[in-house]
């Protein structure tokens, strides 16, 4: 491996550095996963389901888990999880509609 993208390397290969530090500052990408409800799901059983979820990624279990895939098991809230989705689609929205084309018959 040349190098990772995220923001720090990853504990599985900790000589590999990391994009920015071999000099390429902008070129962080982090993926994420998350657990998302349909609009219109009523506020309190998302607030169940998000307190379910964070605590389930808490236990040594899950943590270790996606350790053994090279994750993160980080907890989160809607909002922050809003925010996330916004950022991504911000920063990449532009460059994905750049990329597409319709083909036409």
């Amino acid at each position: 491996m040349l190098a990772t993208s995220g923001p720090r390397r990853w504990r599985t290969y900790p000589e590999v550095p990391t994009f920015a530090e071999s000099g390429y500052k902008d070129l962080v990408i982090v993926g994420w996963f998350a657990l998302l409800a349909p609009a219109g799901t009523p506020a309190q059983t998302v607030a169940d389901l998000n307190a379910e979820v964070n605590a389930a990624l808490k236990s040594a279990e899950v943590i270790q888990t996606f350790q053994e895939f090279g994750l993160d098991a980080v907890a989160s809230s809607p909002a922050d999880t809003l925010a996330l989705i916004r950022e991504d689609f911000n920063r990449w929205g532009r460059t994905i509609q750049s990329l597409a084309y319709v083909q036409e018959d």
